[in-house]
């Protein structure tokens, strides 16, 4: 953890705001009917990732045209099952077993207290209603988004480089929080921005990735840095 300081963080939202694990298996099971659909979603939307479309709209497309051809049910179900099956089970089973992390409202409020922009930026969409679902107040952050919305997916740095725009704050001077190398922290190197791993399983740490304990200890000592200068 470096010294410098810190006028902005963004949170990853799967994962990150709340523990991920058996969630994968409970969607599964809440979508038993059509889980050999949700199992080419992953691939589905990797074949998106190295690409930059002209809106959500442009992005969305291209992802019900491969969802609707891996899983064989064409473009027209696949966007039906994605917004009135998928969505709608991912809002209610965060709602149902989704947990916020311990004392997060707190760490936040004294975050933004020390004048440091929040901001949580998911790679799926309908983030406030899963933010609310969790019992997590979308209010405390001061931009809610969703990668979609710029016509992207992880790891394009591109809605991360935005918000330091609109905040006017130098993207070395900014945090990423998140779960994944890959994603988060491949977004994070490409913006030119801190990153923090975040892990709920110690036996599989890596190098930089520590529980929330410490990642909330880490967040809380920015804050204090940050009132201090």
């Amino acid at each position: 953890m470096s010294e410098q300081c810190t006028r902005g963080i963004i949170f990853d939202l799967d994962g990150t705001l709340y523990a991920l694990r058996w969630m994968k298996l409970r969607m599964a099971l809440s979508l038993r009917g059509s889980v050999g659909v949700l199992r080419k979603l992953t691939g589905a939307r990797a074949v998106l990732r190295a690409g930059t479309y002209a809106d959500r709209e442009s992005l969305l497309a291209a992802l019900f045209q491969e969802l609707g051809r891996r899983a064989g049910i064409g473009v027209e179900r696949a966007e039906a099952w994605y917004h009135e099956r998928f969505m709608e089970a991912f809002v209610k089973l965060l709602g149902k077993s989704g947990r916020a992390r311990p004392e997060l409202d707190g760490v936040l409020t004294r975050l933004r207290a020390a004048n440091i922009k929040l901001a949580v930026v998911s790679d799926f969409g309908r983030v406030e209603d899963r933010l609310r679902a969790l019992g997590i107040a979308p209010d405390l952050f001061d931009d809610v988004e969703a990668m979609e919305n710029y016509g992207v997916l992880k790891p394009s740095p591109k809605p991360m480089l935005a918000l330091a725009g609109k905040w006017g704050i130098d993207p070395r001077e900014m945090v990423i929080v998140g779960d994944r190398t890959d994603l988060d922290g491949e977004c994070a190197r490409a913006a030119g921005m801190e990153f923090w791993g975040i892990t709920d399983r110690p036996s599989r740490a890596r190098s930089g990735f520590v529980d929330w304990k410490s990642t909330s200890a880490m967040l809380e000592a920015r804050a204090k840095e940050s009132v201090r200068t």
